[in-house]
């Protein structure tokens, strides 16, 4: 399944260290397999983030994504805090 990622998700991306950037990595190649595989603890989101989803990448690190036609769309990566401003 194709993918891209926001500018945002990109910049988040390169400040993360070694060991997060390859979770991270992972957690989009189980994503790409299927949204669905347990391990994500995929969910729909809602309020400002509503038509998006979401999957956890271990501990409080999420990843903000949405579908375009088959396209996975990386749009946010942070914690629960960073993505929803508290």
């Amino acid at each position: 399944m194709a993918k891209v990622e926001s500018r945002n998700f990109k910049a988040r991306y390169l400040r993360l260290n070694p060991n997060e950037q390859r979770r991270v990595d992972m957690v989009i190649a189980l994503l790409e397999s299927g949204e669905y595989h347990p391990l994500l603890r995929w969910h729909r989101l809602r309020g400002e983030w509503a038509g998006h989803q979401s999957v956890s990448v271990g501990g409080d690190l999420r990843i903000v994504y949405g579908k375009i036609e088959g396209v996975i769309c990386l749009i946010a990566l942070g914690t629960h805090a960073e993505l929803h401003g508290e």
